[in-house]
This record gives structure tokens, sequence and C-alpha cells, in this order.
């Protein structure tokens, strides 16, 4: 099943790539400001022979799940390929602490990220939004042979609830224009919107050039300028509305270049 006709996936590039070894690392999803999983890598003495590295996911109690299967002792997510569907239908063990991958002294590599280590294979994540809703996700991840590290690369997410996402999708290509025209831009909805705190947005061009990005109230004053000078081509480009200083309302994200413009409404509520 493919994800709905009006489907809006935020891809989000973590640059540079994250490794985590002995340290954890916490991601927003969503950029609400709080974490929804927790990757871990630590060594540990445990009760069967031998120390153990283990490369792990916590969903720090936020309701995250990731696709795969209850193991006898942690559940294991599977190591999925580019194009594997994450969403209502997938299998979700709900727990606190999944592992990626481990190492069991002289049992070996277990489970489907550790053997051999996995390179460019994604986690496949659900994960309540601020606002309550259900939503999915992928992480893009590298965990080395006997899980001796993790390396987090880059995520996507469904800002439409209950709507599945593809492992890998980024989200719509730039569309071409009217009369059959080169497309100029892709931008993203905000999300989340309304928002309480912050929201976030992408904004993809089809050549370099300048762009504004900006935001103004109701009464047309500019209260914000995320961006002025070049933007590069086929890079998705990510934008952040701190809301903290900003009172309730409704607010306009204009985007200017010098082959576009486009606009879009957002509220912020407190």
């Amino acid at each position: 099943m493919a994800p709905a006709a009006d489907a809006q996936i935020t891809y989000m590039d973590v640059d540079p790539d994250e490794t985590v070894q002995g340290n954890t690392f916490d991601l927003d999803i969503d950029g609400d400001g709080a974490a929804d999983v927790q990757f871990f890598q630590t060594i540990g003495t445990v009760a069967v022979a031998g120390d153990r590295p283990i490369a792990g996911v916590d969903n720090l109690g936020t309701g995250t799940a990731f696709v795969g299967y209850a193991g006898p002792y942690f559940n294991y997510p599977s190591a999925l390929d580019v194009g594997a569907e994450i969403g209502p239908a997938a299998n979700f063990p709900a727990d606190d602490f999944t592992v990626l991958g481990s190492t069991y002294g002289p049992y070996g590599p277990y489970g489907p990220w550790a053997a051999g280590g996995q390179t460019d294979k994604y986690l496949g994540v659900q994960f309540m939004a601020g606002g309550g809703t259900t939503h999915y996700a992928w992480v893009r991840l590298d965990v080395a042979p006997n899980s001796a590290s993790i390396t987090v690369k880059d995520f996507a997410f469904e800002a439409t609830p209950d709507t599945p996402i593809d492992a890998g999708a980024m989200g719509v290509a730039i569309e071409p224009g009217p009369d059959g025209l080169p497309g100029t831009h892709n931008l993203s909805a905000a999300f989340p919107n309304p928002f309480n705190a912050g929201a976030r947005f992408t904004l993809e061009v089809a050549e370099q050039q300048d762009v504004r990005v900006e935001v103004f109230n109701a009464l047309g004053q500019r209260v914000a300028t995320l961006h002025d000078g070049a933007l590069t081509a086929g890079t998705i480009h990510e934008f952040d509305i701190d809301g903290s200083d900003l009172a309730s309302g409704v607010y306009l994200i204009r985007t200017a270049g010098e082959r576009f413009s486009d606009m879009q409404q957002v509220t912020l509520t407190r």
C-alpha cells in the first residue's frame, strides 16, 4: 500500500553523520523539542558468559515502537531495505528498550543488525507527535560488526497522521511547472501545524539562486527572517520557526527566490 496522495513527507539529513560509540544520541524526529528515540551503545556485564557491546534504541517512554519482532529477552527491530512499508500494517512490538544488535561473548553476534554489520539499512519507527497523533518514520543507520558502533545518517517522517511511509522515501520531487515548463521548487508543509513551541518545514529549489525565507504576522509585519542568501539545488534545506517569543495567532511563511515565490499559513497556539 503506497502512501496517500495527500501525504506529506518531511526529510532531515543528520549532517555530519552521528556516530554512537560508548555514548547516547537523542533523535527528535518531528522537531517538537522532545526526543522521540535515544540511540546508545555501551559495554556491560550480563548473566551470560562474557561482556557484550550493545547497540540499542530506547523510546524514552513516548509511545515509540519499532518494526520488528519480539525476542525472548529483548525486542529486535528489522533491518529494513529501501522501499519497505512502515505503517499500521507493520509489526510493532512495543518495549522501552530494543536491541539493534549484540555480541554475547562466545555466543557471537545476535539480532538482524549484528551479523557482519549492516550498512544503509532502515529502522522503521512509529511515534506519537506532540498533539497525540500517530506518525511513521524511517531512520537510516549503519551498525558496525559486533555492534561496535551505530551511525545515524538521516531520517524522514510522514506528517499526515496514520499514513504509511516507505523506507528511504524523501518527499515529493519538484513538480513540473505549467505548460510543461521546468519546475522551480518544492515547499513542504510546516509541521506541526498548529504549533505551540516550534515548527519545521523544508524547501528544495531546482536551481541555485538567492532566496529569502520570512515569517509575517496577521498585520503583515515581518517577525522573523529565516534565510537570506543562496540556496543550492539538489539539497533539501530545513528551516525552524521559533514560537517562544511570538504571540498566539496566524502567521504567514513567505519564500521568494529569483525564479519563484510561495507561501503557507501556520497557526501558533498556547
